[in-house]
């Protein structure tokens, strides 16, 4: 679901919950390289991954958990991006977020 707090025209998804991680994406103009944020625990922003190809943009996560994120990417990459552009399209495909909050 969108998170209202973060205003107009701004909202985060979450994309998955692995062990202590929150994989998210912001419905946020502007950003043409898709990507995805990741909080780690209590810490918010804690690195940024894109998705095509998946790599670290920025941030700091331990070797563990990067390989987990990287490899989440890696697996759902084609309905990553599809997300994506219905997020920056700013028509969520809301379907696809569940299914993606779901999957393996």
């Amino acid at each position: 679901m969108g998170d209202p707090r973060l205003g107009r025209g701004f909202n985060a998804y979450l994309l998955r919950k692995v062990q202590r991680l929150k994989l998210k994406m912001y419905q946020e103009k502007g950003h043409p390289l898709p990507h995805l944020h990741v909080d780690h625990g209590r810490e918010h922003h804690s690195a940024s991954f894109s998705l095509d190809p998946p790599k670290r943009l920025e941030g700091r996560l331990g070797s563990r958990e990067e390989a987990i994120v990287l490899a989440w990417i890696a697996a759902h990459k084609d309905q990553l991006l599809a997300a994506w552009r219905s997020l920056q399209d700013g028509a969520p495909d809301m379907a696809l977020l569940a299914e993606l909050r779901g999957g393996a």
